[in-house]
C-alpha cells in the first residue's frame, strides 16, 4: 500500500519552555494530518498502527527521537492504535519514545522533521517539518529571555542551572553583566546601594560599593584588581587605605609598625616582636620607647629607669623628685623629698 501524508497542523504545546517551568508543561505535541493512497484517495476508516520518528533533515540526516509506536501494545513508547476517519487522524506525540527519551529533548535546534510509517510499510515521504504555533514561538524566550526587539539577552538559564543576567554566558551559578542594585523594601526610598564594576583600558576590573545619600549616589569603598581596598578613595596604594578618620574600640595590627608611609621614613608607631617594646619615631629615629618593664626612654631604645632621657632636657616648669604629692605652691625649680639626690656634672 502506497500512502502519503498531508500535514494539517503541528502545535508545540509550549514545548520549548525553560527547564524551570518544565514540571508544569506537558511534554506532548498535538499532531494532525491526512493519510492518502498513491492516487490521492483517503485511507479507509479504521484503526491503524502508526510509527513516528523525528529527524534533523527532510531526507537522510540523524534520527533525533523515536520511534513512538501506536500499535495497541503496552509498554514505554507505545500507545493504542490511531483511529483514521476518511484519512484524517489526530495523535499526541510524547512524552517519551521506546527508548525512554523525552520528546522535549528533541527540540534543542531549529530544524526538525517528523517521519510516519503506516503499519509495516515504508516511511511516508517527504517528511513533514514541524512548525511552531504562533504562541509557542514566544516560548523560545523562556530559556533565553530577551529585551523587546530581541537585541539584548536579559536572562539566560544554562543546561547546568547557571543563570546569566544581561549575558547569555554564565560560568558560575549567577553571572551579572553590569551593575548590581539594591532597593529598599519601602518603595519611597528606591535604590539604596549598588555594586559597580570599573574596567580599565588594560582589561583590569575594580569593584566599587556605592550608597545613596539624599538624591546622590556615592562610592564608599573600592576593591582594585590587585586586591587593595580603599575607603574614601578610589585609588588605594596599600592593602587597606582609609581617607578619613578611623574610630574603633579595639584594633589589632599584626605588622610591626604603623607608618605614615609604606616604610619607617615618616612618623610611625613600632612594636618590637622580639622585645615587646613600643616606640614612637620620626624618619627612622625613635623618640620615645616604652619597654616591657614599663621604663620610658627618650632618645634611647634601652631605658634603664622609669624615665631615661639620653640628651639634654629643658623644663619650663617645675621638676619634682621624690615628692609623693604635687605642691602647686612651690616656685619653678627643682624640688625633691626625702632620699638621695644624685647630681653629676658641673653646677
Amino acid at each position: 500500500m502506497n500512502v502519503k501524508s498531508t500535514l494539517l497542523t503541528c502545535t508545540a504545546i509550549a514545548l520549548l519552555c525553560a527547564a524551570a517551568l518544565a514540571q508544569s508543561v506537558p511534554a506532548l505535541i498535538n499532531y494532525q494530518g491526512q493519510l492518502t493512497d498513491a492516487g490521492g484517495a483517503p485511507l479507509a476508516t479504521t484503526d491503524y498502527m502508526l510509527t513516528f520518528t523525528i529527524h534533523d533533515a527532510a531526507t537522510g540526516g540523524i534520527q533525533i527521537w523515536g520511534p513512538q509506536i501506536f500499535d495497541g501494545v503496552g509498554g514505554r513508547g507505545h500507545g493504542a492504535k490511531i483511529p483514521v476517519v476518511q484519512g484524517y487522524f489526530n495523535v499526541m506525540l510524547g512524552p517519551v519514545d521506546t527508548g525512554g527519551a523525552s520528546i522535549k529533548d528533541a527540540f534543542n535546534a531549529t530544524n526538525r522533521f517528523v517521519e510516519i510509517k503506516v503499519g509495516n510499510n515504508n516511511a511516508i515521504t517527504p517528511r513533514q517539518q514541524i512548525l511552531s504555533a504562533p504562541f509557542a514561538i514566544k516560548a523560545e524566550s523562556a530559556e533565553k529571555l530577551t529585551m523587546p526587539g530581541g537585541a539584548t539577552t536579559a536572562v539566560s538559564v544554562a543546561g547546568n542551572g547557571n543563570v546569566g543576567i544581561g549575558t547569555a554566558y554564565s560560568h558560575e551559578s549567577l553571572a551579572v553583566a553590569g551593575n548590581l542594585e539594591f532597593q529598599s523594601a519601602d518603595a519611597q526610598f528606591g535604590r539604596v546601594a549598588q555594586f559597580k564594576t570599573a574596567v580599565g583600558g588594560d582589561g583590569t576590573t575594580d569593584l566599587g560599593i556605592w550608597t545613596r545619600l539624599g538624591q546622590g549616589d556615592y562610592e564608599r569603598m573600592r576593591i582594585t584588581s590587585t586586591g587593595n581596598v580603599g575607603i574614601g578613595t578610589t585609588a588605594p596604594q596599600s592593602p587597606l587605605e582609609v581617607s578619613g578618620t578611623i574610630r574603633t574600640t579595639r584594633a589589632r595590627v599584626p605588622s610591626q609598625y604603623i607608618s605614615q608611609y609604606a616604610d619607617e621614613t615618616g612618623s610611625h608607631i613600632r612594636a618590637s616582636a622580639a622585645s615587646g617594646a613600643l616606640s614612637l619615631g620620626v624618619r627612622g629615629d625613635y623618640l620615645t620607647v616604652l619597654d616591657v618593664t614599663g621604663n620610658v626612654g627618650i632618645g634611647t631604645t634601652s631605658p634603664q629607669r622609669m624615665l631615661d632621657v639620653a640628651s639634654d632636657a629643658f623644663f619650663r616648669g617645675k621638676l619634682e623628685i621624690g615628692i609623693s604629692t604635687a605642691d602647686n605652691n612651690n616656685p619653678p625649680g627643682i624640688a625633691y623629698g626625702p632620699g638621695n639626690f644624685l647630681y653629676e656634672g658641673e653646677y
